[in-house]
């Protein structure tokens, strides 16, 4: 059982804005320990799914996990490394009872290791099943986008800029909405993508939280996913959702509740468009 200092209530709302802080913090500390290592501190190696993962994956989610498990030592944890939790203590069974931490601690790993700077780090608190606080931080960017709370939706801690619409097209057509798109075309989003033909204009980082970042920010209009894990996404629903935006699977159903006491690191291919309206239309047709 958590311990008084630890346990979590949703409806508390300074609490939230406690463990939205320390999620900025730990995304903030993972990324800077990516971005010390960018230029080339680090070493390589496959996973068993044929991907690489480096030294800063694993410096990086070390740090974050341990920074936060001394601070709410009860909580429990998932993360995409599965490396055993740092800190004092024993790790707590993740259940949807507790206060579960979801941590990609280097999200656009194939970016970082080819010396693109465009990667992310993704630090998202769950509670019953449901993303209760995000942040993910843009660490070649210095820009840190967090949601969680009653302070709803920022960038830097700050309300986001407003830019100003952007005009109709000829005879008063609507601008293309701007659409990331994965870089594995898997569960049939190659299908998708083929049925946007001119209908939208495409842009892929290689980062799915950082895309999911972006349609919170107004700078995406939609992105599309195909096998991205639930480290990838869980910061960045919450990102898209406090803003307006809908998420759900690519059929239409909710994401979330998600019972994480049985989530087996299964892909989670989604649609995340900066409104209902959109959504509909971009969404695959039965």
């Amino acid at each position: 059982m958590a311990s008084a200092s630890t346990r979590f209530d949703p409806a508390d709302q300074a609490l939230l804005r406690q463990v939205r802080a320390l999620a900025e913090e730990a995304a903030q500390i993972g990324g800077e320990i990516a971005r010390a290592a960018f230029s080339g501190n680090y070493t390589v190696r496959r996973k068993a799914d044929g991907t690489e993962v480096t030294s800063a994956d694993d410096e990086a989610q070390a740090a974050i996990v341990g920074f936060l498990r001394g601070r709410r030592a009860d909580d429990a944890f998932i993360t995409e490394e599965d490396a055993a939790p740092a800190g004092p203590g024993t790790p707590t069974p993740v259940t949807n009872d507790t206060l579960c931490w979801v941590i990609d601690p280097l999200d656009g790993t194939r970016n970082f290791v080819h010396g693109v700077p465009l990667y992310a780090v993704s630090v998202a608190a769950m509670f019953a099943g449901v993303p209760v606080v995000g942040a993910v931080y843009l660490p070649e960017r210095g820009e840190l986008f967090s949601a969680g709370g009653p302070d709803g939706f920022l960038i830097d801690r700050r309300p986001p800029p407003r830019r100003p619409p952007l005009p109709p097209r000829s005879g008063g057509r609507p601008p293309k909405p701007l659409v990331g798109i994965p870089s594995s075309l898997q569960g049939g989003t190659n299908t998708v993508i083929q049925s946007w033909t001119g209908r939208v204009v495409i842009r892929n980082t290689g980062a799915t939280a950082m895309h999911l970042a972006m349609v919170g920010a107004g700078q995406l209009q939609a992105t599309l996913i195909s096998d991205s894990r639930l480290w990838d996404i869980a910061a960045g629903w919450l990102l898209v959702t406090s803003t307006g935006g809908v998420m759900t699977a690519l059929d239409g159903r909710d994401l979330f509740p998600l019972d994480v006491s049985r989530y087996a690191g299964e892909a989670m291919p989604s649609l995340a468009s900066a409104n209902p309206k959109l959504h509909a239309d971009l969404l695959p047709k039965p």
